[in-house]
């Protein structure tokens, strides 16, 4: 028999949604973890090829998940979150694996933001250690997903060349966590040039050091990390559990409202002009949930900050484009936990942390500290830096 059917047609087109998976509507939600994972392995055929790509809904927001068709239940949570850490190491160690993937998705903006965070979470850091010195004391510096290092070797920078502060150093050890034992080797090197008193890489998931290590830290850093985390109230709990008391958490991050529903998502994907197919999909899978309306009390800085997430992709979509070979190299996921800077501060206080300006400016009176949040941007709620103490208990 020669040709095909029109069902077999059908059938092979890449963007028809196989009749076993479950489409959710906003009165059913998935609950089924393998509902879920039928559901979201099908969204990937969307993008799936493309040098920009969704990922997996499972990485947006866990408080957003009804938002997607997820509900979140007692019984599921544990290994919904397990799921989202494997999608997001999976993309991680599938781009560490191979040098040709381009991963790295800087702007000449996105990457001057970032230095300007480290710089703001680098004076923070100098200003709580020179507060709290008694020229005895020792301090603990925990950073997550160090990277290369780049934070705290700015930190030992700054505090080497202060003739005041140089002494500290002897007496301040430095903790790395990160996926990668080469970035952290190189993190080592960096600092162990400054002569600290201890530097310890620990090549591990930021909740397995946390869980395991029974040290108690002065400073925690995490710079553009926590949008990495979807069940983020897991991470807050165990980094304010190894805490000193009247220890801070120095935090700086991208924001954003793009990833809190699949109409901003869709808006993007029209926008970097994605094929009619493609979009048919998606409006297939996610018909129930591409009218869900704006969320009552939204800022216009929130709003900014949305439509500068969706500007910053379709400058990367184009950069891409418009470079001969660096379409078959590129690699970015669009999908991620992004939140507000008001919602971090709620989830920072939710666990016991104190991020008042008032209150963390009387409990260290010697320290110079400018009130946070600290907004990176004018008029936009892009990205922010965010400082919480962790308060001795009164009497």
């Amino acid at each position: 028999m020669h040709g095909s059917s029109g069902e077999e047609e059908k059938q092979s087109d890449p963007y028809t949604i196989d009749p076993k998976v479950v489409i959710p509507t906003r009165a059913k939600l998935l609950t089924s973890v393998d509902d879920i994972v039928r559901f979201d392995g099908e969204s990937h055929k969307i993008t799936k090829g493309m040098p920009i790509r969704t990922g997996s809904i499972l990485k947006v927001p866990s408080v957003q998940y009804h938002n997607w068709g997820i509900g979140v239940t007692e019984e599921n949570r544990e290994e919904l979150a397990e799921k989202a850490d494997f999608y997001r190491k999976k993309d991680y160690l599938e781009r560490e694996r191979d040098p040709e993937i381009s991963v790295i998705e800087k702007t000449p903006l996105s990457s001057g933001v970032r230095s300007s965070m480290r710089r703001t979470l680098v004076h923070l850091a100098k200003e709580y250690m020179k507060a709290n010195d008694d020229s005895e004391r020792e301090f603990r510096i925990l950073d997550l997903a160090t990277g290369g290092g780049e934070t705290v070797s700015a930190l030992a920078t700054t505090l080497w060349t202060d003739p005041g502060m140089k002494e500290l150093l002897e007496r301040t050890s430095f903790y790395l966590v990160d996926y990668s034992g080469s970035k952290l080797e190189r993190a080592r090197k960096n600092l162990e040039q400054y002569h600290p008193a201890r530097v310890d890489p620990n090549m591990k998931k930021d909740e397995d050091f946390l869980e395991t290590t029974g040290l108690k830290f002065d400073i925690v850093f995490s710079l553009c990390h926590l949008h990495k985390k979807p069940f983020l109230d897991g991470l807050l709990k165990k980094i304010n559990g190894v805490m000193e008391r009247n220890g801070v958490f120095l935090s700086g991050d991208w924001h954003s409202t793009l990833c809190n529903t699949p109409e901003h998502t869709y808006n993007l994907l029209q926008r970097m002009g994605l094929d009619s197919r493609r979009l048919n999909m998606f409006r297939e899978l996610f018909y129930d949930f591409l009218n869900l309306g704006s969320t009552p009390g939204t800022t216009r800085e929130e709003v900014q900050g949305r439509a500068d997430h969706q500007d910053y992709w379709v400058g990367v979509h184009q950069r891409i484009f418009s470079s001969l070979g660096e379409v078959e190299k590129a690699r970015h996921y669009i999908l991620g936990s992004f939140d507000t800077t008001r919602d971090r501060v709620d989830s920072m206080e939710q666990h016991g942390l104190v991020v008042d300006p008032a209150k963390i400016r009387k409990a260290f009176p010697k320290a110079s500290f400018p009130p946070t949040p600290v907004k990176m941007m004018h008029k936009t709620d892009r990205a922010s830096v965010i400082m919480a103490a962790k308060m001795k208990r009164r009497r």
